[in-house]
């Protein structure tokens, strides 16, 4: 939809809602619209002022467009009173506009009241309050530059005819560079207005006031008798008036970003409803099927492109945010096919790709059993990266419960650098630091019998010993989206294991993730072998110290949760693990 459509549906909608405001409570809306007119008044008047006393302070005598009301001997006393009246006015516009914002919200209460039965949204009042105070805003500001430009008629005509043909110019521009347009072929001013509306405006702004700055100081240039007053009065005219058109623009911008919200509220028989953002919806269609393969055509490395063809297919992504894809790219002169996974986020999501990109700085990827990355592309609006996954499938049910403990055994071998753990605790807190003493203690608002009273102090007894032990632990480099569908096992005689999405790595204590439904028998053989592949593991390293990482884990879940009362029966399977109750605790070797 263009520019102009979209501007006369939003006035033909502008106006329903205007209608609404107006039939509930006319005197309230009036009002309000009124008291915002006198404060923009207020405001100019009070700007004007200050020039006018320092000019007056600054002449020897009384300048010649004073001396029609003022004599030379109360040159003084007028100084004080303009001066005291230019207070005066900033106060008079903060009293109305404190009483503007009370009215808005009493108007916008009484049409909530009349076209809803139920609260619809949460904070309706203030939302409300914001929605009318918008409306009314828009109505007076238009008000403001009629006015404003009927006195530019009287004062300069030129002017006035120089500002509406720069507007409609402007206005013709933006119709064009804001043109209906997949998000990858929009021009980069058409992608400035679109996502940076409020410099956008101040741009046009800019140029609005420049060509009015010209066009008043023309005569004087050229030498035609012109009025110094007259010209000073224009611009501070012009430059409230531009600036009231702007203000408008994006009060019309921001109403229309909230109509689903507002319809709602004022409107009777309409339901809520949820639409996508407009970034949403064209970064949708920036993959749809018809326009993926052109792009990713145009990303993908030269010597992986060369004489090939692509094809793109979706793959249900194993979190929220990760759109997830398998690209093949077809090579016509060998026959030949190679695989990627190609996954791109938009601006939500990105930062995911550079804190993968950061982990693989410290850590080689085939130690995390990463893929390698082919190409990492990050633009404006999305960030994509091409995994070389071989011709791996994701893992089925059956193989899952294989492969997870060789995973997870592969991933505590790593004793994470110096290098790492240094950048990560700079703004991340360990599991120690993060279940501190007032965190346990939100715990105690479940506490309703005798037996949980005595668990909690118990606990709160044992506290500092669990945050030694807790300190003491090995660490490892935790994926918590490890799940089936984030792993891809390549066939062939030695099937190989890949983690695909690593962008919400953590450092953890080993053993906060268990292979699902383990046996003792299990983790001690796991141990075993974690020995073997990490030898500055200390040799009294236990299955308890695998428990008591994975329970406190649990119990840090479980209070974020507020689930405070299996946070109590975990607290009380915690006191159980031997390490307490021995003290001890591991420092693992360099």
């Amino acid at each position: 939809m263009n520019l102009v459509a979209q501007t006369k549906i939003f006035w033909s909608w502008y106006f329903r809602i205007f209608n609404t405001f107006w039939g509930v409570r006319p005197g309230v809306f009036t009002t309000v619209v009124l008291f915002s007119l006198i404060e923009k008044f207020c405001n100019l008047i009070a700007m004007v002022l200050p020039l006018k006393i320092i000019l007056l302070a600054s002449s020897e005598g009384i300048p010649k467009y004073f001396q029609f009301f003022m004599g030379i001997e109360y040159k003084q006393h007028w100084i004080i009173g303009l001066s005291a009246a230019a207070i005066g006015f900033h106060l008079v516009g903060f009293g109305f506009s404190a009483i503007s914002e009370r009215l808005a919200a009493l108007g916008g209460a009484e049409v909530v009241a009349k076209a809803n039965e139920i609260n619809v949204v949460y904070g309706r009042e203030q939302k409300l309050r914001n929605y009318y105070s918008a409306f009314c805003r828009i109505l007076s500001s238009a008000t403001f530059v009629f006015l404003v430009l009927s006195v530019l008629v009287w004062l300069d005509d030129t002017l006035l005819l120089a500002l509406l043909c720069s507007l409609s110019l402007q206005y013709m521009f933006s119709v064009w560079v804001l043109r209906p347009l997949p998000q990858a072929r929009m021009s980069r001013v058409g992608r400035f207005a679109k996502n940076e509306l409020p410099d956008y405006l101040n741009s046009l702004t800019y140029v609005n006031f420049i060509v009015c700055f010209v066009i008043v100081l023309m005569p004087f240039v050229l030498g035609y008798p012109a009025s110094v007053f007259s010209a000073v009065v224009s611009i501070i005219l012009l430059r409230h008036a531009i600036n009231a058109i702007g203000g408008i623009v994006k009060d019309c911008v921001k109403l229309w970003g909230w109509k689903d919200g507002i319809d709602p509220l004022v409107l009777r028989n309409v339901q809520v409803k949820k639409n996508e953002s407009p970034e949403t919806v064209s970064f949708r269609q920036l993959l749809e099927k018809s326009s993926r393969e052109e792009w990713v055509a145009r990303i993908l490395p030269k010597n992986v492109l060369s004489e090939a063809s692509v094809s793109v297919e979706w793959l249900d992504p194993p979190q929220k945010g990760i759109n997830t894809f398998q690209a093949t790219v077809d090579t016509s002169s060998d026959c030949k096919k190679r695989s990627f996974l190609l996954q791109v986020m938009d601006v939500r999501w990105k930062h995911l790709i550079s804190n993968e990109q950061y982990l693989l700085k410290h850590v080689p990827h085939d130690v995390l059993l990463a893929p390698a990355r082919v190409a990492t592309v990050m633009e404006d609006e999305f960030a994509a990266q091409f995994l070389e996954v071989e011709d791996g499938k994701r893992a089925s049910n059956e193989l899952w419960r294989k492969v997870e403990k060789i995973i997870l055994l592969e991933h505590w071998s790593y004793c994470p650098s110096r290098a790492l753990c240094s950048g990560f605790v700079l703004s991340h807190p360990l599991l120690h630091q993060r279940v501190t003493l007032s965190f346990v203690k939100k715990v105690s608002l479940a506490i309703d019998t005798e037996d949980e009273a005595k668990v909690f102090s118990l606990f709160l007894n044992t506290y500092p010993e669990l945050i030694r032990v807790l300190q003491s632990l090995p660490l490892y480099v935790f994926n918590p989206d490890l799940q089936r569908d984030n792993v891809i096992v390549s066939g062939g005689q030695s099937p190989k294991q890949f983690v695909t999405s690593w962008g919400r790595w953590a450092l953890e204590p080993v053993g906060v993730k268990l292979p699902a439904g383990a046996s003792e028998i299990l983790l001690e053989d796991m141990i075993h072998e974690l020995r073997q592949k990490r030898p500055t593991l200390p040799e009294d390293y236990s299955i308890f110290h695998l428990s008591l990482a994975n329970r406190v884990f649990r119990l840090e879940s479980m209070i974020n949760g507020q689930k405070f009362k299996a946070a109590l029966a975990e607290m009380s399977i915690i006191l159980e693990n031997s390490l307490l109750r021995k003290g001890c605790g591991l420092a693992e070797s360099a």
